[in-house]
């Protein structure tokens, strides 16, 4: 039997038939960034109460927790020059120490 291959390709979402239409090219990616990171402690109730069911806080750490704002610049093909909106992004994510 021959290839199976799927109908739509790509590397990420969208996924198209010319697997051209990704928001995000194929590896390798290289970033640059702006970061800043906040490390606090929290009441060890309230940074339990963020845990999703299955983690504990880690009983060490007594409610530690890294609350990171990034402002981020990627490529990958080059192809940042072509879109240079596509290649830019903020995020905001909170780590909490857990087992």
């Amino acid at each position: 039997m021959g290839e199976v291959r799927p109908f739509w390709g790509g590397y990420a979402v969208p996924l198209s038939p010319k697997g051209v239409a990704n928001i995000a090219s194929t590896p390798p990616w290289h970033y640059a960034g702006d970061i800043v990171g906040v490390e606090f402690w929290a009441e060890p109730a309230a940074a339990e109460a963020t845990l999703p069911e299955g983690l504990t806080p880690d009983p060490d750490s007594s409610g530690r927790v890294v609350a990171f704002f990034v402002d981020w610049q990627f490529n990958g093909e080059d192809d940042e020059l072509l879109e240079p909106v596509r290649s830019r992004y903020r995020e905001f994510f909170v780590l909490v120490d857990a087992r």
